[in-house]
Order: C-alpha cells, then structure tokens, then sequence
C-alpha cells in the first residue's frame, strides 16, 4: 500500500504516532508505558505505532480503544494482538517513511538508530515530537537537543525530560502537552 491508501484506512480523526525500542532499557519503562497509554486513550484520538514489540505494543495495551488502535507494518512481521495492522509493503525504511507522514504529532519512548531515523524523517516534514526523555536512548538525547516548543508548558516540557519523573507524572505531563498543542492547533486554524 502506498502512503494515500494507508490514510485512506485510518479514521479522520486526530493521529498520535507512537515512536521507541523494541525492548526496554529503563526499568520503570513497560509500566510507564501503560500509563501514557491510558493518558492518550483519554484524548479523541487514533493511536498509530510502528508495530513492533516493546515500547508500541505497550502503549497501545494502554489505550483502551482497540479500534482506534493501528499498526505499521512491512511484511513478514507478525501482528501485534491489539488493533488493526496495515502492511506498509516490505520494508522497515519505507515503513518509517509512511509512519513519519501520516500522524500530526509523536510521542518518542526510548529509542535506538530506529526510532532516530523515524525522528529525523518527522523534523525535516516539521511534524511536532514529544520525546520522554525520563527513560533514556534516543529519546533523552532529543529531548536535550529541542528547545521547548512554544506551545508547551514549561513544567510538562521538563517533566517529561526529567530522569527522576514516575511514569504517572510523565504520562500526566503528556497529556497536558497534547492538549496544549490541540488548543495551540486550534487557535492558529482558527486564525487563518
């Protein structure tokens, strides 16, 4: 499928990409990852993830809506068990490529040369990352690398940067950053 039919399958509604590793690095992670889950399942959106093991699948048994949940895939990957799975062909490069577009913002766990190919695909398309730098890999590397972005509050940019943030106040922090750019998105459509 090329990148139009693939849009064309997912619902028309607010798309959070979910970036990360395929294992975990920090401990507090796996759990943490249930609680942004559950943070995002509570904002009107369709969840998007890479597909694979670790970080995407972890997020996505968080979030409650199974049918908001979709999964970027290349052939011969299996499917994870939550969610739709839409194959992207057979490629990991193309699947990150497609994945990078079809989101209007992203949320970074962790992350190794993967998810950092992903962020780099996403920062030249100008697409908003929201890297949770509390668990470390390339995910603090980017978030010590972005200036705080002028839609989002000070105390939840560097609680989800912070080394020492529990992933509730990691996942309440995020919730209030996607909040806070819908509303910032909102004004400035509203502006135009």
């Amino acid at each position: 499928m090329n990148q139009e039919q693939i849009e064309q399958r997912l619902p028309a509604r607010f798309r959070i990409g979910i970036l990360g590793s395929t294992s975990f690095h920090d401990p507090r992670t796996k759990d943490a990852c249930h609680e942004v889950g559950r943070a995002l399942f509570a904002i009107d959106c369709v969840l998007v993830t890479g597909g694979l093991w670790g970080i995407p699948q972890e997020v996505s048994r968080g979030f409650a809506a199974v049918e908001r949940t979709f999964h970027l895939l290349p052939y011969p990957w299996p499917r994870p068990a939550r969610g739709t799975t839409i194959r992207t062909g057979w490629s990991m490069h193309r699947r990150r490529k497609i994945l990078s577009q079809v989101c209007g913002l992203y949320v970074c766990v962790e992350g190794g040369p993967g998810t950092a190919h992903e962020t780099r695909l996403i920062c030249k398309r100008g697409a908003p990352i929201i890297p949770l730098g509390t668990f470390g890999g390339h995910s603090q590397d980017l978030h010590r690398q972005m200036d705080r972005p002028v839609w989002a509050r000070k105390s939840s940019w560097n609680a989800v940067g912070n080394v020492g943030s529990r992933g509730d106040e990691v996942a309440a922090a995020l919730s209030e950053l996607v909040s806070d750019f819908l509303r910032f998105s909102q004004s400035t459509d509203d502006q135009s």
